[in-house]
């Protein structure tokens, strides 16, 4: 019973070690883009991160060309997790505002 509990725990841990290989990361358009398509001041481009989809709360701002996990997708938006260094907030933000969507390890056999 033991030595199947040890056994059946280090699979999960290393399945669970394998598929975060394989988590989504989103990079925002840079300053530039949200000037020219948005007409955004020059110097003052912040994008906003929302407490749902519905965006009635602002609960935190990201710089332009920022990479993100996304930790889940909803309609027209990825909810993404700051960087730790930026407070590791996690909200919702548009996905037009996204530049591309990437895995971790795109080279990783089990990213599908």
């Amino acid at each position: 019973m033991g030595r199947a509990f040890i056994v059946i725990s280090f699979l999960l841990i290393a399945a669970s070690a394998g598929a975060s290989d394989c988590r989504e990361y989103a990079l925002l358009h840079d300053a530039e883009y949200f000037v020219r398509e948005y007409r955004w001041a020059k110097g003052r481009v912040q994008i906003n991160l929302w407490d749902s989809p519905a965006q009635i709360m602002v609960i935190g701002k990201a710089p332009p060309g920022l990479q993100m996990l996304i930790l889940d997708e909803k309609g027209k938006f990825y909810k993404v997790r700051l960087p730790d260094v930026l407070g590791g907030a996690a909200g919702w933000v548009k996905k037009e505002f996204i530049e591309k969507v990437f895995p971790k390890d795109p080279e990783a056999a089990d990213c599908g």
